[in-house]
């Protein structure tokens, strides 16, 4: 498991939207887009807001196109989507493999610091159980999962806040350009 965080010099609700388009069939994961794609996930980076890639309450995060989708347990719009793929209690009764995964994406405001503007912060939190066989344990637990997901994860928060800096940068110099 992991927690993963990145404070936001932005208010929850311009981030909001970009955490809202997170997945592989909707606006990426922000982050190492080539990696993401040796691996077959088909990713393509948003670098605008797309709100009708915005996941909703009934829609399930697709990481990988073979895999299934993880369907959404929490949502709270402006503040958090949980996933969550529940493990295959048949196998797991039956002393088979099985995994258990859940990640959870927070948006949550801060207070202004030293006179700045509203900002927040995101957070992601990933957690996963398997069943303790060999094959399991190496694809699930920590020897790859923990090394992975932290360049992975670290580079996804920054890739969002690039974005909503860059909105914010765009949207600024726009209201601030001189008259033609």
């Amino acid at each position: 498991q992991w927690t993963h965080g990145i404070e936001i010099d932005a208010p929850a609700e311009e981030v909001w939207p970009w955490v809202a388009q997170i997945g592989a069939n909707r606006g990426g994961f922000y982050s190492y887009q080539w990696l993401e794609n040796v691996m077959g996930c088909h990713v393509k980076n948003a670098e605008r807001i797309h709100p009708e890639l915005a996941m909703g309450p009934k829609d399930a995060l697709s990481l990988h196109p073979k895999m299934p989708p993880f369907p959404v347990a929490l949502w709270e719009r402006g503040s958090l989507i949980v996933v969550h793929a529940k493990p295959d209690e048949a196998a797991r009764a039956a002393g088979k493999p099985w995994v258990e995964t859940s990640w959870g994406f927070y948006v949550e405001p801060l207070p202004a610091k030293n006179g700045s503007g509203p900002r927040c912060r995101f957070v992601s939190r990933f957690r996963s159980a398997s069943s303790k066989d060999l094959a399991s344990r190496l694809g699930f637990g920590p020897l790859l999962m923990e090394p992975i997901g932290f360049a992975m994860d670290r580079r996804m928060l920054l890739g969002l806040k690039e974005r909503v800096d860059e909105e914010r940068r765009a949207r600024h110099a726009l209201h601030h350009a001189p008259p033609h």
